[in-house]
């Protein structure tokens, strides 16, 4: 009877890190090698009954969730490393709409170059320090076009203007008057959706 006893209090410990290796599983957070480390660690560290059916049915479902917990691992490594290629390729093409002078194109370029590297973290880090630079030495030339950029929708929202403005001194009918503010309301929209 006491073996017995004995057997379950160390059952009850080997089960709770059962469930706590499955609700690293169950969580949507990401994992480590270090945390699967420490699992098996603390696994070895645990008394283990001396039923032995009892220590090959916990060790088999402890392998199970370990191997679990590697797969898992894997996945979020390959993403990372996926993310990290693109991350690469978002980058080249970065660089080209800059050359470009596509501002538009390269700042939505821009921000999902940023976004797969913040994806990226944790792995390769070299290579990913190297694209952060990449992209970091992209940033004087947006900014030199996004001034470009401001400058000229100014100019023309100035020259709209003033071909509103003299509309009214002219001669036009009033349905032309209309049809050219028309355009000109559309020639602004335009100015501010290439913006």
């Amino acid at each position: 009877l006491r073996r017995w006893a004995q057997d379950e209090a160390r059952a009850v410990r080997l089960r709770a890190l059962l469930d706590k290796a499955q609700a690293l599983i169950d969580k949507p957070d990401e994992i480590s090698e270090k945390r699967i480390e420490g699992l098996q660690d603390q696994w070895s560290g645990l008394s283990q009954p001396e039923s032995r059916r009892l220590v090959e049915d916990l060790q088999q479902q402890f392998k199970t969730l370990i191997k679990a917990l590697r797969e898992r691992l894997k996945q979020q490594i390959d993403r990372r490393l996926r993310a990290l290629e693109e991350a690469l390729t978002l980058i080249s093409e970065l660089e080209k709409a800059l050359q470009e002078g596509e501002l538009k194109q390269a700042l939505s370029l821009r921000d999902r170059a940023r976004h797969r590297l913040k994806t990226a973290k944790g792995v390769a880090d070299r290579k990913r320090a190297a694209l952060q630079d990449r992209l970091h030495r992209t940033h004087p030339r947006i900014e030199y076009l996004t001034k470009w950029r401001h400058w000229g929708d100014r100019d023309a929202r100035e020259h709209l203007c003033g071909d509103i403005e003299r509309l009214a001194d002219s001669a036009l009918s009033p349905s032309e008057i209309a049809a050219r503010v028309r355009n000109a309301r559309e020639g602004g929209e335009r100015i501010e959706g290439a913006g």
